[in-house]
């Protein structure tokens, strides 16, 4: 009986190695798709994730799902036929125009690297055993930030563009135009004035132009400080950003948390008659995390003219409770489960 199954198991890996997908097909059967990066193969994910071209499943040098599918003959639809559709993997054949496709995508790839310049083609090599395709990159010489400006759309940030300009983290040396560079921009930019009472100003409000006329490889970047867009009753409205001041700080939680006026005083109140700093928003919320009696917590603000009044909002822990813990034991060849009941009292 073992030496049957054994015979039967080398019998279809023998089917499936010598199943050979291209001879049932009449256009060209992508078997293999590679991505070259100056003569060099890779598969940084960064270029691979962005193709449509791919190929077909391959479990060691087969095929099997692509064998599956071709079971089921063309013109056959019983059930049995379109289970093997349905489990199978349709045989992925060449489509020109996704191929230029890729090859956009490659080169918008690359132009967010850095690589404003780059040339990208395409090779297709075919054979009776399928077809492989090639991507190749030439990325070019990599821009970098020859000079940045920063401006604002609204006063009340103007006096901050100096100290903007000069610890912008795109004037660190030959910084390249890199998207991910841009990103880490934006939320320091953003950060930066959050710390300073601009309660509105986020990322989003940060934008980029790029002006690489006449010096191809050293860009001229713009930063503009877009004012503070909002929803009212009376549709979209454009402010500009301002300082806002803490007003009040209370808290809000049930009846059930009991917290008596020493408990209360010594929660991470953030300070009030201050402008506003979202450093202290995070280290409170830090500070939170670590009172058993606390499960969550988090802080809601409420706009009063140009003031914030600031709630905390607390939910409580389970006040009395039993845990259960688990775990496997091996002590002197005896294997077993261990375990241990726990009862504990969250008292604020």
């Amino acid at each position: 009986m073992g030496r049957n199954h054994l015979l039967s198991a080398i019998g279809l890996l023998a089917t499936l190695a010598s199943c050979q997908p291209q001879k049932h097909l009449d256009d060209p059967w992508i078997r293999r798709v590679l991505v070259t990066l100056d003569q060099r193969p890779t598969d940084d994910e960064a270029y691979t994730e962005v193709l449509q071209i791919r190929p077909n499943t391959n479990v060691f040098g087969t095929f099997p799902y692509v064998w599956l599918y071709q079971q089921a003959r063309p013109g056959n639809f019983s059930g049995y036929a379109n289970w093997l559709r349905r489990i199978g993997e349709r045989p992925v054949l060449w489509d020109s125009t996704l191929a230029q496709k890729d090859l956009e995508q490659l080169t918008l790839r690359l132009k967010q690297k850095g690589y404003f310049y780059p040339e990208a083609s395409y090779d297709l090599h075919t054979s009776r055993r399928g077809a492989t395709l090639t991507y190749s990159l030439a990325p070019g010489q990599i821009t970098t930030v020859a000079s940045v400006e920063y401006f604002s759309m609204g006063p009340g940030v103007e006096p901050y563009l100096e100290a903007l300009q000069s610890s912008s983290t795109l004037l660190q040396g030959e910084t390249p135009l890199h998207m991910e560079h841009l990103d880490a921009e934006r939320r320091r930019v953003s950060r930066f004035l959050q710390e300073r009472g601009f309660f509105t100003f986020g990322p989003e409000a940060v934008h980029f132009e790029v002006d690489t006329l006449g010096k191809p490889f050293g860009a001229a970047v713009t930063v503009r400080l877009d004012n503070w867009i909002r929803s009212s009753e009376y549709g979209t409205v454009e402010e500009p950003h301002r300082i806002w001041i803490v007003r009040n700080a209370m808290g809000s939680w049930p009846a059930s948390l009991s917290l008596n006026p020493t408990g209360i005083e010594r929660l991470p109140w953030i300070p009030t008659g201050l402008p506003f700093q979202a450093s202290k928003v995070q280290s409170s919320t830090s500070q939170l995390r670590q009172i058993p009696a606390v499960q969550s917590g988090r802080w809601q603000f409420a706009m009063e003219g140009d003031s914030l009044d600031a709630t905390l909002s607390l939910v409580p822990s389970p006040r009395v409770g039993i845990t259960w813990k688990g775990e496997s034991t091996a002590l002197s060849g005896i294997y077993g489960v261990q375990s241990s009941i726990d009862l504990f009292d969250n008292n604020p």
